[in-house]
């Protein structure tokens, strides 16, 4: 009965109910100042919930992070300030994965899963609809291929 994880503590004197422990994975995001040797300082918990948050990526202009969390309820897109104040829910979508930044930051690629509308999507960092991009990924190009052009 017990899985991976799970251990059986105690079984009811009915025997119709059990109580266990069990070990589940919450991923949060941690952070490491580099000094100017390239020496790291101390690992800082910065981004973190009582779900998971996974996959960050800088903005190329250094202010935001953009991650994918399941603090909603469903694995979502979310950006935080750089020093993980003010995150915010962008999707409703369930991204599968975040691609790049548009290179003056204003907007993330990412791609969402079939049962969703399965393409790459692009959204504000600072929110809004997103809109369908090229199928890049349906045609068999190279995901780290893609720049997004500024208004475009």
């Amino acid at each position: 009965m017990a899985g991976a994880g799970e251990h059986i503590v105690a079984i009811s004197v009915a025997g119709s109910r059990l109580v266990y422990s069990k070990s589940v994975a919450d991923f949060d995001l941690w952070r490491m100042e580099l000094g100017p040797d390239g020496k790291a300082g101390p690992e800082t918990l910065f981004l973190h919930s009582t779900r998971s948050e996974r996959f960050p990526v800088f903005a190329p202009d250094g202010r935001e992070i953009a991650f994918i969390s399941d603090r909603s309820g469903e694995a979502e897109l979310w950006v935080a300030n750089a020093d993980g104040s003010a995150p915010r829910q962008l999707t409703k979508a369930a991204p599968v994965g975040l691609l790049p930044w548009a290179m003056d930051s204003s907007e993330i690629l990412y791609h969402a899963s079939p049962e969703k509308g399965r393409g790459n999507f692009r959204i504000r960092s600072q929110g809004g609809e997103a809109r369908r991009r090229s199928r890049v990924m349906d045609t068999g190009r190279k995901v780290d291929s893609l720049r997004l052009r500024a208004g475009g």
